[in-house]
C-alpha cells in the first residue's frame, strides 16, 4: 500500500463520519504528499527517518509552514497510518519513524528561513469562540479558508430528549454555537478583529484592556475525555496522550473520573489500536447490574 492510498482510505472514513476538521487536515496532507512525491508513489515501507526529515524540511521551505503547522499535518499522516493498521493492513506502528510519532523530526541542517520562523513563532494555545451569525460548522469552513494554519475542534456532544408526546425521541446537539481552536495569540487577535461581527472570541478585562481567554491544554483534554470524544480525535490534537500503562487485563481498578466515577471494575482488555482506553467490566451492586464500557486509561487506578 502506498502512503497516498492510506490517506485516501482515511479521508473516505472521515467523510462518512463527517469529521470535518480531521478531513481538512488529511486533504491538505494528501496534496502535500502528491506535490512532494510528484509522479513517484511512496509505499509505507519506504517511510523512514530520512524521508520524514526531508519531507518536513520541504513543508517549511517550500510550502511555507511554521513548525507548529508542520506538526499538525504530520499528525494527520500518522493518524492515516493508524487507521489503515486498524483496518487490517500490515502496518507495523512501532516501526513508524519517530518523526511522525512525536511530530518533531530532528532537522539536521535547518534553513535560515526555518530558524527565523522558530524565533518569531509563538506557542499555540486553545481559545473558544461563540458563533453568532452562523453555526460552528460553517464558521469552521471559513476559518479553514482564511486561516488554514489554525486547528479547529468542533464538539459533537449530543443529548437525547423526549418530545412532548413522549412517543418519539430525538438527538439535539449541545454547544452547537461553541467552537474551540488552537493557534498563536497573534493570529487569535487577528481572528477576533476579522470576525467581530459574526462571532465572539472569549476574552476578559485586565488592567484597563482585554486579554484573550486561553483554555489550558489540560482543561481541553479533560473536556474531550468527559464528553466521550473519539480517541482518534484526542490523539490528533494530543499525540503524546498515548499513555503507557502497567495495568493489564484482569486487574481490579477504581474509576477516578468520568461518568462512572467511583465505580469499581475489572479490566477486560486494553485495545492497542486505541491506546487511550481499556474495556472495563463495571459492577453496580445497588442496581443489581453489570456492564462493560470503554474507559480512558487516565481514569483508571489499580486497586491495591
Amino acid at each position: 500500500m502506498t502512503l497516498a492510498e492510506a490517506i485516501d482510505l482515511t479521508i473516505k472514513s472521515k467523510r462518512e463520519q463527517r469529521r470535518d476538521a480531521a478531513l481538512r487536515k488529511l486533504e491538505f496532507a494528501r496534496k502535500c504528499v502528491d506535490a512532494y512525491c510528484g509522479a513517484a508513489s511512496v509505499s509505507l515501507s519506504d517511510i523512514d527517518e530520512s524521508w520524514v526529515e526531508s519531507f518536513s524540511q520541504w513543508l517549511i521551505s517550500t510550502r511555507g509552514l511554521s513548525p507548529n503547522s508542520r506538526a499538525t499535518y504530520l499528525r494527520a499522516i500518522y493518524s492515516a497510518l493508524r487507521f489503515v493498521a486498524r483496518q487490517g493492513e500490515n502496518v507495523d506502528l512501532a516501526a513508524i519513524p519517530v518523526g511522525l510519532r512525536t511530530n518533531s523530526p530532528a532537522l539536521s541542517a535547518p534553513s535560515p528561513a526555518t530558524v527565523t520562523v522558530r524565533k518569531t513563532d509563538d506557542k499555540p494555545h486553545w481559545f473558544a469562540m461563540k458563533c453568532r451569525a452562523t453555526d460552528s460548522e460553517e464558521m469552521a469552513h471559513r476559518i479553514a479558508d482564511e486561516f488554514p494554519d489554525v486547528e479547529v475542534f468542533r464538539t459533537d456532544v449530543e443529548r437525547i430528549v423526549d418530545t412532548p408526546s413522549g412517543k418519539h425521541r430525538r438527538m439535539i446537539e449541545l454547544l452547537k454555537d461553541i467552537m474551540f481552536f488552537r493557534t498563536t495569540l497573534q493570529i487569535c487577535q487577528r481572528m477576533k478583529s476579522a470576525y467581530h461581527s459574526v462571532a465572539y472570541i472569549f476574552d476578559y478585562p485586565s488592567e484597563g484592556s482585554r486579554k484573550m481567554a486561553v483554555v489550558s491544554d489540560m482543561d481541553m483534554k479533560m473536556f474531550m475525555y468527559f464528553n466521550d470524544i473519539a480517541p482518534e480525535r484526542i490523539l490528533l490534537y494530543f499525540p503524546d496522550e498515548a499513555m503507557r500503562t502497567t495495568i493489564s487485563a484482569g486487574t481490579p481498578v477504581t474509576i477516578t473520573d468520568g461518568r462512572f466515577r467511583g465505580a469499581t471494575g475489572t479490566v477486560i482488555s486494553g485495545d492497542t489500536s486505541t491506546p487511550l482506553e481499556a474495556t472495563v467490566a463495571v459492577s453496580f451492586p445497588l442496581l443489581g447490574i453489570a456492564a462493560s464500557a470503554p474507559i480512558p486509561w487516565r481514569f483508571l487506578q489499580a486497586q491495591n
